[in-house]
């Protein structure tokens, strides 16, 4: 009797502990197994008691082999992620409200959910085609390139002060609401149209070591990009063609060939180009566009 008494006395405290103990699963086992290395799990089982890994606030398990980060969604305090170089083709981080900063590059992400505080995001060599920043509006420091991405809405990410995506399938890019932009890297996109015109071009290269700030070459099918201020673009920014398209001149706008200014009593010519965009000299009977600096367009074809 007292035997039996004893082992219900054990079990009544043993089950309320079994209750309380919530449990996250860890389907990945390389996951787990660096959830082990650290010390934050002791048997690879499939899971991790949540209360483990609740308060870790940076995690990096790059390079370790994961396909799948389920379970990361109970790590409700971290901040700082780093899971770079691995097999990843989803990952859901919209629980992780703390997330400031998240590095996932070079794996083969195809879905990025992101949670609404991030600052910073290195998402690059993966395959993404979209990526949705509608709910990040405290990002400022954005590396998206080597994906397929065909779109790029900017327009909630007014805090935006880098944006590096070059090698993706962008057709468009409008940063005309992003003003605290300084490094604006677009280079080896399929761009027609580029709307550079945010109140403050000269910014960018502002505080910035490492060249002008402006990398927008290798987009053959742009021309022409909207600006501030043609003149002062053309002035400052044509002068590396290693950053700028032979073919790239600047205008107030870009839907219409012909501008015309108000209040403008002087104007001088800055560039000739062909009917391709390309710079060039005046030839007869050749439809040529005089592109002035009031940011004026004008067509022009010499009959001899």
């Amino acid at each position: 009797m007292n035997k039996i008494l004893n082992t219900l006395l054990i079990l009544l405290i043993i089950l309320p502990l079994s209750v309380v103990s919530q449990i996250t699963l860890i389907p990945d086992y390389s996951f787990e197994q660096q959830l082990i290395n650290l010390g934050y799990d002791t048997t690879l089982d499939g899971q991790v008691t949540t209360q483990s890994i609740d308060t870790i606030t940076r995690l990096d398990i790059t390079n370790t082999n994961i396909s799948d980060l389920s379970g990361i969604e109970d790590f409700t305090n971290l901040s700082k992620l780093w899971c770079d170089l691995n097999c990843i083709t989803t990952l859901d981080l919209s629980n992780n409200s703390n997330l400031v900063r998240v590095s996932c590059t070079y794996n083969q992400l195809t879905i990025l959910k992101l949670p609404n505080n991030l600052t910073t995001l290195y998402c690059y060599g993966n395959d993404l085609t979209q990526l949705d920043l509608t709910n990040c509006y405290f990002i400022e420091n954005l590396y998206c390139g080597f994906n397929k991405l065909t779109t790029l809405d900017l327009s909630n990410n007014q805090g935006l002060r880098l944006l590096s995506c070059p090698y993706n399938k962008l057709n468009s890019l409008d940063i005309s609401g992003n003003p605290f932009l300084f490094v604006l890297s677009c280079v080896n996109n399929e761009l027609t149209e580029l709307n550079l015109k945010n109140g403050n071009n000269n910014n960018f290269g502002v505080g910035y070591s490492c060249g002008l700030g402006l990398y927008i070459s290798d987009n053959p099918y742009l021309t022409c990009v909207m600006v501030d201020d043609p003149n002062w673009s053309t002035n400052n920014w044509l002068l590396d063609s290693n950053q700028i398209d032979t073919q790239h001149y600047f205008n107030y706008n870009c839907n219409s060939v012909t501008l015309i200014e108000e209040n403008i009593t002087t104007k001088s010519l800055i560039q000739i180009v062909d009917i391709s965009g390309r710079r060039t000299n005046p030839t007869n009977n050749v439809p040529l566009f005089y592109i002035y600096s009031d940011g004026t367009i004008e067509k022009k074809i010499i009959i001899k």
